[in-house]
């Protein structure tokens, strides 16, 4: 996968600033590339410099069933906004647009991307002279593009022409000559050209380099021209340099693209380009992904690396595995990182075993990070196993949203992966959001469960269910993804018809909470304390007599953070409600 772009916030204009308000129309359109069809349920991020004090705004849009997203926003009147776009094709693209508000009409923001998802191809070839007769031209073209196309164009830049994989052909004359190849499949295009020299080239250069820490030392060379040469320096960090053998100390390390220009005396002009890396060489990281203490047959690798700053998650890498279950990274940063291993749909492990982090673990809150630097290969991957729920006539389902700036639901969060757990944090079943964010779990046996969406970097509350036979399915649970964790999305109600004027206080609270309840009858439900994590901490079995009445729960042995509240009366109806918990 490729890497994600990194986009980088345009300072916010300002004209002038007043009281008054103005409403801003944000909207745009996501269509297919190539067909013009809608694309919906397709994110877009929109966002201003949230560092301008009079005005910051993110939030992110969700296309409808005719791929358009919009929304309204107030803002100071007589005010420069630039409104930065920011989406994702299939192939993990970055796609970026800026529009300025300036004073009346909406900001719009068009995209087209692809959507087949792991459909990407590139074209690329080789070009390999004739070595018993240079100068007839080139012995063979010699395709190596990917992603298995079935279409070959080949244009050779002096008139003619090929549809062959891999053709011969020859040139009349000397000269430079862009060649072009055009590749096609079911769900892709893509062209690759290059500048084909036939004949002795009339000058060319190359250069190396070494690195002593940050400072790197150049050594280039010019030759088949006219002496002597000029030579000009792009170090890719926005420094340039002369001479033939300059030294440049890079600030940041990470990746450049270096360029080297070189001129003789007849003003002929050579370019050559490299890309490198500046700090510490990158790193192969590889290990075997086993299920049962055998290599799994097919899966997907990631490598997520996490925001020091801000504590995002971001997938940096991903790869397959071999057919003995290996994979390997090459040349990766040093930094630190979570390693993800999934088997895919076709997989023979994929509905036993879950996705696990490396070493073992089901949940990223308890992951083993990896610190490269100095690698520690292999890191090996034994997939957790599903353990099944017990089958019977219940039902699970739901829908996982985004949270509308971050307080309500919003649109659906497709592609998220979504566990069935006991009330022991054993994994039962394992299965994915929709495009609509909608999920489901079937043939379950009466009893207790927790839903819980696993997204690195994201705490999580559990969605806790009880089937009885009385109430068989549930199909309204309810998950709201949030930048600070996932939450159930449920608001508080009284527990069943009997009860009314249900409470608990105080929230936050420090070293106890009442529970009140106002009960026509004799009856008692059970309170469970959950972390954020899923487990249990706490459990109480409460008895209510007729009448208004009121318990209290000692929190003194906990940490202080939030907490989820489960009240569960005898026959099985439960409410939830989040508790926080502060010393």
């Amino acid at each position: 996968m490729k890497k994600l772009l990194l986009i980088s916030l345009l300072a916010l204009l300002f004209s002038s600033i007043s009281n008054a308000q103005v409403t801003i129309q944000i909207s745009g359109t996501v269509t297919e590339v190539g067909t013009g069809l809608a694309v919906p349920n397709h994110a877009v991020y929109v966002m201003t410099d949230s560092t301008n004090p009079a005005f910051s705004y993110f939030n992110t849009l969700y296309t409808d069933a005719n791929g358009m997203f919009q929304d309204l926003v107030t803002a100071p009147s007589a005010m420069v906004i630039p409104f930065n776009f920011y989406t994702s094709d299939c192939n993990g693209n970055g796609l970026f647009q800026t529009s300025i508000y300036s004073g009346g009409g909406p900001v719009t923001a068009n995209f087209q991307v692809c959507t087949g998802g792991s459909t990407s191809c590139t074209a690329f070839f080789y070009a390999i002279p004739d070595s018993s007769n240079p100068a007839s031209g080139i012995y063979q073209f010699i395709s190596s593009s990917t992603g298995n196309p079935t279409m070959y164009s080949w244009d050779f830049g002096d008139g003619t022409t090929s549809t062959l994989q891999n053709p011969l052909h020859t040139y009349a004359a000397n000269g430079t000559y862009l060649v072009c190849l055009t590749i096609a499949s079911a769900t892709c295009t893509d062209t690759y050209c290059y500048n084909v020299v036939i004949g002795p080239p009339p000058c060319f250069n190359y250069f190396s380099y070494s690195f002593l820490g940050m400072d790197c030392t150049f050594s280039g060379y010019a030759a088949s021209g006219t002496g002597p040469y000029t030579y000009a320096w792009d170090f890719g960090d926005g420094s340039t340099g002369v001479g033939s053998s300059p030294t440049h100390t890079y600030a940041v390390a990470g990746y450049y693209t270096v360029m080297l220009v070189t001129t003789d005396a007849n003003a002929c002009t050579a370019t050559s380009t490299q890309y490198i890396y500046a700090g510490t060489p990158g790193s192969i990281v590889y290990g075997e992904v086993t299920a049962n203490g055998l290599g799994i047959d097919e899966g997907e690798i990631t490598l997520f690396s996490e925001d020091p700053t801000t504590g995002a998650w971001t997938a940096v890498y991903t790869t397959g595995i071999d057919s003995a279950g290996y994979y390997f990274f090459y040349n990766v940063i040093p930094g630190t990182y979570y390693i993800l291993a999934a088997p895919t749909s076709s997989s023979i492990y994929f509905a036993t075993y879950a996705p696990t982090y490396y070493v073992n673990s089901v949940f990223w809150s308890t992951a083993t990070q990896i610190v490269l630097g100095a690698p520690a290969n292999p890191y090996d991957i034994e997939l957790a196993p599903l353990a099944g729920p017990a089958p019977g006539g219940g039902s699970i389902s739901g829908i996982i949203t985004e949270g509308a700036k971050f307080t309500t639901q919003g649109p659906p969060v497709p592609n998220i992966e979504i566990l069935l757990l006991d009330m022991s944090n054993q994994t039962l079943d394992v299965t994915y959001s929709d495009a609509a964010g909608q999920f489901s779990f079937s043939n379950l046996a009466m009893g207790s469960y927790k839903v819980y969406a696993e997204i690195g970097g994201l705490p999580t509350i559990p969605y806790l269910v009880t089937l009885t036979t009385a109430a068989p399915d549930n199909n309204n649970v309810t998950l709201v993804r949030t930048p600070n964790g996932i939450t159930t999305g449920i608001t508080e109600k009284p527990l069943v018809a009997e009860f009314s004027n249900l409470s608990v206080y105080p929230n936050p609270a420090k070293d106890v909470i009442t529970v009140a309840v106002e009960s026509g009858k004799l009856t008692s439900f059970t309170a469970e304390l959950f972390d954020l994590t899923g487990k249990r901490v706490m459990m109480e079995q409460l008895s209510f007599s007729t009448g208004k009445i009121s318990h209290q729960l000692q929190l003194n042995d906990l940490f202080p953070g939030v907490y989820t509240l489960s009240l569960t009366s005898e026959n099985g109806t439960k409410t939830v409600q989040k508790l926080t918990i502060m010393r």
